[in-house]
């Protein structure tokens, strides 16, 4: 039983006070339901066969309780289909007329009607309620998909151009196509509470810092900023971690910088801290209009991309003292081979300028000899000490385009020597890490550096194949060689298999007594 009806008062199924049977499921064998189901008709039943047809204690709770004396049950059916079963009874009548009989069916017609119209509000309702969640899900879906794409194409570009204001620049770029904002910004903040604009994109172009300053002079960003306080919510500026959001510029804390934004139609703010362990290194601030709505997911989306910015401004940075820190070692390690080297020729020069003073008074012909030496070993000294200190000079991005850089070596070696010096490229040059370019260049200086100095050399032949796959640098000179298995000391070979392996190239040498020597080096391109 799912609905009463007693006394004028309708009562919902958990109000119905009425023994178990009526409130739990019936078989469809029960006598009154078979019946209906046969004959299609109204059925009464009354004291004559109450017992037959209704179970024991649902005809006690009748008779006895309430003082049932006719119920009469009829069918609910939608077309051929049973749905249900409406049975009226009375305390007072013993029998119904014909009319009533009738009266009684088409209540019961309109009793089903009302009950498949439900059925039918309900199914229409669900359906609605699924084809939201499906809509819900396909947005989702969707917003997944340009959140995915938006986080590979930073990184894409990070890993094709790894300079990080090109980074940078492409990600203020994606978030203002993204989130269709006019303004988005990047600033990176100071230990003292200041923060600067380190880039924006703006009127569908990105502007570094540089051009910033030029453009917009005035630009609250350009002197630097100092956050008010009460925006911080009990946060300095260099430890923020929550997200900020203004809904109107112009009536908050910042309205003293509002200006300049207000004048591009923007009210809102978003701004992301860029959060590196406890410190907040800088912020990605998106800027809207009055009307443009901001939803979890672009939240959500705005701090992945701006997650992926303070990686990449810690990566570059920690690249950066890497390298710095590599330089200032190869530079250390070339100034002592600068210093030994010169000590060795000044040296030789000292000995040369001694046994001539001895012979000047005595065999001043045979002096002669000695200053001569001494004024080659100081020309060769000078070479190679302009050579080693013109490779330090280089900045870290000379090094990356090795092949000007090694003809420029050459040319600055050959100046002097008798030895006649060829360099040849082939193939397409492509850029180099700083590492790479620096170790090769010196492994080329110290196979130039052995050729003229200790080899006697009449010629010297360098090649620098760009493979698409490998690096090919080869240096080989016809000089009077020497036995590969005991190369001797002082010839920097193994300073040049430590630079090939520091890099992961391979290093192979070739040289017999008179028959000349040749280096080689094969750097694996990823």
């Amino acid at each position: 039983m799912n609905l009463e009806i007693e006394q004028g008062q309708v009562n919902l199924r958990h109000q119905i006070k009425a023994p178990e049977a009526y409130l739990c499921p019936s078989t469809a064998s029960t006598p009154v339901w078979g019946i209906l189901l046969q004959t299609k008709q109204p059925f009464v039943i009354d004291h004559s066969n109450a017992k037959e047809y209704v179970f024991q204690n649902t005809y006690e709770h009748q008779a006895n309780q309430i003082g049932l004396q006719l119920a009469v049950n009829l069918l609910l059916t939608m077309g051929d289909e049973p749905i249900g079963l409406l049975s009226l009874g009375s305390t007072q009548r013993t029998s119904l007329t014909p009319e009533e009989l009738e009266l009684a069916q088409a209540l019961t017609q309109q009793a089903t009607l009302a009950i498949q119209l439900t059925r039918l509000a309900e199914e229409v309702k669900q359906a609605a309620i699924a084809r939201e969640q499906e809509q819900a899900a396909l947005e989702r879906a969707a917003e997944l998909v340009k959140t995915n794409q938006a986080l590979k194409n930073s990184l894409d570009v990070l890993a094709t151009d790894p300079d990080i204001d090109s980074f940078i620049g492409q990600l203020l770029s994606a978030i203002a196509t993204q989130f269709n904002s006019p303004i988005v910004e990047y600033w990176y903040h100071t230990p003292k509470q200041m923060t600067y604009l380190g880039m924006m994109h703006w009127q569908q172009r990105t502007y570094s810092r540089s051009q910033i300053v030029d453009r917009l002079p005035h630009h609250p960003g350009v002197a630097g900023y100092r956050v008010p306080e009460a925006l911080l919510d009990g946060e300095s500026l260099y430890h923020r971690h929550r997200p900020l959001y203004i809904p109107n510029l112009a009536t908050s804390a910042l309205a003293d910088a509002a200006d300049w934004y207000e004048q591009q139609g923007i009210q809102q703010l978003l701004n992301f801290p860029m959060t590196l362990g406890d410190e907040s290194i800088g912020a990605i601030a998106i800027y809207l209009p009055a009307t443009q709505p901001f939803t979890t997911e672009d939240q959500e989306l705005a701090q992945a991309l701006t997650h992926q910015a303070t990686l990449a401004v810690q990566l570059t940075r920690l690249a950066e003292e890497a390298k710095q820190l590599a330089l200032i070692q190869e530079r250390a390690f070339t100034a002592r081979e600068i210093h030994d080297t010169l000590a060795q020729d000044f040296g030789g020069i000292l000995m040369q300028l001694q046994a001539a003073d001895r012979l000047y008074t005595l065999k001043p012909e045979k002096s002669q000899g000695h200053i001569t030496h001494a004024r080659d070993l100081a020309r060769r000294g000078l070479a190679e000490a302009r050579s080693s200190i013109w490779v330090l000079s280089q900045e870290g991005e000379a090094y990356s385009k090795l092949s000007e850089v090694l003809q420029q070596l050459v040319a600055q070696m050959a100046i002097g020597s008798d030895t006649q010096t060829t360099t040849t490229i082939t193939g397409t040059p492509y850029s180099l890490s700083s590492m790479q370019g620096m170790n090769l260049l010196r492994i080329a200086q110290e196979s130039l550096n052995n050729a003229l100095r200790h080899a006697n050399a009449q010629t010297i032949s360098l090649l620098l194949d760009y493979a698409p796959n490998q690096l090919h640098l080869q240096i080989i000179d016809d000089g009077i060689g020497f036995a590969a298995s005991s190369p001797g000391k002082g010839f920097g070979l193994r300073g040049m298999q430590q630079r090939a392996d520091s890099i992961g190239a391979q290093f192979n040498l070739q040289s017999e007594p008179d028959r000349g020597t040749a280096i080689e080096v094969l750097l694996p391109i990823a």
